[in-house]
């Protein structure tokens, strides 16, 4: 029985977001407890530059409720998060994946269509992984039906952590398929997040073995470990935060891909 436990790094706040000329985490909420947030009471705090159009944080505690509020600007984009309790910060449970996730072998759906692990996507279809993968399409029907929601464990998990799929088809027999035992108490993108997650992967080391071609993962022995998670609420409320960031760190690189483009287009126009 392996004693790791998989706490996340943000384990003892609701959001945490990044600076972006600092590059680094600072958590909005950290009130563990009432004590600390009448010490936090009436503080206002600014961090970042002078210019409001870059990025700033306004945190005010009123120490009755214990509820916190902040409002903060990233790159001209405002947010608003607020947070409230009652004398109290919402424990995060601890249990062993085992009673969280039950692995699923559903096989015999030939039809649907084949998808394909990767370490940054998670699950996509095969037809859309721009490269080759010759098959038997005959040895489809062994393949192992994956659901939304889902994750895999596949060859290349202790590098990109658990696939997690956002469609319906049929993977590799040699992967492992898992899914939440109550799907309603849990939010698969929250879990999606931390399955990726740096720390998460990390971790992993505990689990693997071999060292040729690669590492597995030994999932009976992952199940047996212990994960740290809040309430569906608060999975759902972190889910979203980090989907927008993702969203936003996407639509910059696109930019940023453009901004090069043009840069190199004038550059070949100029020396040529």
């Amino acid at each position: 029985m392996s004693s790791i436990n998989y706490l996340p790094p943000f384990a003892n706040s609701l959001i945490m977001h990044v600076l972006t000329n600092a590059e680094k985490l600072i958590p909005l909420r950290d009130a563990a407890s009432l004590a600390e947030s009448r010490r936090l009471a009436g503080m206002r705090m600014v961090t970042g530059t002078t210019s409001p159009s870059t990025r700033y944080e306004r945190i005010s505690v009123s120490p009755a409720s214990c509820s916190i509020k902040s409002e903060y600007v990233i790159a001209s984009h405002a947010f608003k998060p607020q947070y409230k309790c009652i004398n109290y910060t919402p424990a995060w449970e601890q249990r062993k994946a085992s009673e969280v996730f039950q692995i699923v072998d559903d096989r015999g759906h030939p039809t649907l269509p084949v998808l394909s692990a990767t370490q940054n996507q998670g699950m996509i279809y095969r037809d859309d992984s721009g490269r080759y993968i010759g098959h038997d399409e005959s040895n489809e029907i062994g393949y192992k039906r994956v659901l939304p929601g889902d994750f895999v464990v596949h060859l290349r998990s202790f590098q990109g952590g658990f696939a997690h799929s956002q469609y319906e088809g049929i993977t590799s027999p040699a992967y492992t398929v898992f899914r939440a035992k109550e799907p309603t108490s849990h939010s698969d993108r929250f879990w999606k997040h931390w399955f990726m997650s740096e720390h998460f992967i990390a971790g992993l080391s505990t689990v693997t073995y071999g060292i040729r071609d690669g590492r597995s993962i030994s999932v009976d022995e992952f199940m047996n470990t212990f994960l740290a998670f809040p309430a569906v609420e608060e999975q759902a409320a972190i889910s979203r935060l980090l989907d927008y960031l993702d969203d936003l760190i996407t639509l910059h690189q696109r930019k940023l891909e453009l901004l090069r483009n043009i840069k190199k287009s004038l550059l070949d126009k100029m020396f040529a």
